[in-house]
């Protein structure tokens, strides 16, 4: 009964010695921890790595919590705690002063007043590529340098340009633990993590084009069989189908000759020009950027002579729209000069013809301001336009009942059916009495009666308007001709618009 009390006893102080040793050890690692992560914060600072000195503070500071959880009384908390606050001070004077003069601090993760401590597991995920990206800026670079320079002594280039690559791969995967770690501890966000993300996103691309500039150096290309066509085939192919008929084009006098070599310009400059300027800098940057280099490094002298024209012609199509704009602005002026002289039928059209010189003209004119201000001459000619056509009434319909239902039929059959025309007869008046159309010897053989007719096509009904045309309805040729239907043939005067409103069609 004695040894069944006791045996409890001796393992409840077994418990407590056990859990009182484990706390000290605890505690005592803590501390170590925390005067280590001070220690290494403090010397990275007098180094100038602001941004290392604020990871290791951070780390004291996470220490020194975690001895708080194990003893808040520790006699040494107090002085810890007063060392972290002296050396976060003296971190953020330091950043402030010397933010402009370090790449690193430039990416700099905030002090911990202004954000939060990085979990453990992301703050070493940091720390490993740190190191990493660091190497990458200093140790690597220089290494690429010295291979540019020609000093280097670590053999070829290619080994020196394999190996640094090699440590870029490194870095992308070092940024994808710390991506994993900071996704696990909710801190993608955290400010030290976005600015390590840019960061290696900038260093490695740096470093790349290091790389490209040292395996460009090095490279010693040789002729390719194609190469010593391509200038000339790609000349050749610009020539025809761009650079020729563009400029043959832009010296027409037709108005629309010139707009359509405006708008095959601009095809070019968007769609073409940019693949062809690809292709001779490529061509330059393997054989050289002028003509005799070409021919040294070809043995020929065509593909450098090709690729020169090229050039030499490209540039010409960069002179024409100065060019154009002399051509077009002519066009202009003898449009507006003679605009109000123009048939009611094609007014409106020229209305159009001048919107669109007007766009070419601004866009090719050194100063656009210098180019008169059409749509309002438009606009003003439009309203001009109009008011005469509003003055314009429709006559009364004459002639009996059978001329009035021949003079129908003649105009349903050879004017609305007329293949060339879309017309929709709205109404004809038979406006004056029969006349002698034709003779022989003195005697008539065809009479003719005066008509106006009005016609419409799909666009002047949108117009609300009508074609008035002025006719002469006219019998067949005979020895004894009558003056009555049918209608052989017409002949056609004046024409003009009317509103279509004011159109009747006779009664028969």
């Amino acid at each position: 009964m004695q040894t069944r009390v006791i045996l409890p006893k001796l393992l409840l102080i077994a418990a407590i010695l056990f859990g009182f040793n484990t706390a000290v050890a605890d505690e005592a690692a803590q501390l170590k921890t925390a005067n280590d992560a001070l220690r290494q914060a403090q010397n990275a600072m007098f180094s100038g790595k602001i941004e290392e000195a604020s990871l290791k503070l951070a780390d004291a500071e996470e220490a020194i919590t975690a001895l708080k959880g194990e003893n808040s009384n520790s006699p040494q908390l107090k002085t810890l705690e007063n060392k972290v606050s002296k050396l976060k001070s003296d971190i953020e004077r330091r950043t402030s002063t010397h933010a402009a003069t370090s790449t690193a601090s430039a990416a700099a993760t905030p002090s911990s007043s202004q954000s939060p401590a990085l979990p453990r597991n992301t703050r070493e995920a940091h720390r490993l590529i740190e190191r990493e990206i660091q190497a990458l800026e200093s140790t690597h670079k220089t290494r690429l340098e010295r291979v540019l320079s020609g000093e280097s002594t670590e053999g070829d280039a290619s080994f020196v340009t394999q190996s640094v690559q090699r440590r870029i791969k490194e870095a992308g995967e070092l940024l994808a633990s710390l991506e994993d770690a900071a996704g696990k501890d909710n801190a993608s966000d955290h400010p030290t993590v976005v600015a390590m993300r840019k960061r290696v996103q900038a260093v490695t691309k740096a470093t790349q084009e290091l790389i490209d500039k040292v395996m460009a150096a090095g490279a010693t290309p040789e002729p390719d069989a194609s190469d010593l066509t391509a200038m000339q085939e790609l000349l050749e192919h610009f020539r025809t189908d761009w650079h020729n008929p563009i400029v043959n084009l832009s010296y027409e006098s037709d108005l629309d000759k010139v707009t359509e070599a405006w708008h095959k310009l601009n095809q070019f400059n968007k769609e073409v020009r940019p693949s062809i300027q690809s292709r001779i800098d490529a061509f330059a940057s393997k054989y050289g950027s002028d003509r005799d280099a070409i021919e040294e490094a070809l043995g020929e002298s065509a593909p450098g002579i090709a690729w020169s024209d090229i050039q030499r012609e490209m540039k010409r199509l960069d002179s024409l729209p100065s060019e154009i704009h002399v051509r077009v602005m002519d066009q202009l002026q003898n449009m507006l000069s003679g605009l109000d002289g123009n048939h009611d039928f094609f007014r409106l059209q020229r209305h159009i013809e001048l919107l669109a010189t007007y766009e070419i003209a601004r866009a090719t004119a050194a100063d656009p301001s210098a180019v008169p201000d059409v749509p309002a001459i438009v606009a003003a000619d439009t309203k001009a336009y109009m008011d005469k056509i509003n003055q314009v009434e429709w006559p009364e319909c004459l002639g009996n009942p059978d001329t009035r239902k021949g003079a129908k039929a003649y105009l349903v059959e050879n004017w609305e059916k007329d293949p060339k025309h879309n017309y929709t007869l709205l109404g004809f008046a038979i406006t004056g009495d029969w006349s002698v159309q034709t003779r022989t010897l003195g005697s008539p053989t065809s009479y003719g009666i005066p008509v106006k007719v009005a016609l419409q096509e799909p666009q002047d009904k949108e117009a609300g308007l009508a074609r008035v045309f002025d006719l002469t309805l006219r019998t067949e040729v005979s020895d004894k001709p009558e003056k009555t239907p049918p209608f052989a043939s017409d002949t056609v005067g004046n024409s003009w618009y009317i509103q279509a409103s004011k159109v009747k069609m006779p009664a028969e």
